[in-house]
């Protein structure tokens, strides 16, 4: 076993922070849209955000287990970000959670291009690209409900 493999190694020391972060950002919007998820009468859309939170902690438990490799240790952190408030409307909500979304994707995609670590990048573009998958989802939610 190499002391310092190519991936996830001391390269991505420096994005440990990050990690914890994403991690962060990824509970508290998993909450926020099972909260939201509660509040609406349309089971399908429920059931779509769900799904959306499901997806969330996909993201949590790939986020771990990558600052597991890095590290050699489990994050200690365990601070909890409240989610953001509902909003009065469902419409307010979906908004919110649209942006989430969207601000998110920027986010990891501008964590892959300061991390020189190869491993990390590709694993913070495919959340990137699925987080701007989730915000068009929303945008189709909110579009249902705006006219």
């Amino acid at each position: 076993a190499q002391a310092d493999p190519c991936c996830m190694g001391s390269a991505a020391m420096d994005a440990l922070q990050v990690l914890e972060g994403f991690m962060e950002d990824e509970r508290a919007g998993r909450d926020f849209l099972l909260r939201l998820a509660r509040r609406l009468h349309h089971p399908q859309t429920a059931r779509a955000l769900r799904q959306m939170a499901e997806k969330k902690t996909v993201h949590i438990r790939q986020l771990a287990a990558a600052y597991y490799l890095t590290a050699g240790a489990c994050c200690a952190r365990t601070i909890q970000v409240p989610a953001p408030e509902a909003g009065s409307t469902c419409c307010e909500a979906l908004r919110s959670a649209y942006h989430d979304a969207a601000c998110l994707g920027l986010n990891y995609l501008r964590a892959a291009d300061g991390t020189e670590d190869l491993c990390l990048q590709h694993m913070f573009e495919k959340m990137g690209k699925e987080s701007f998958q989730q915000a068009d989802q929303l945008l189709g939610l909110l579009s249902l409900l705006v006219q």
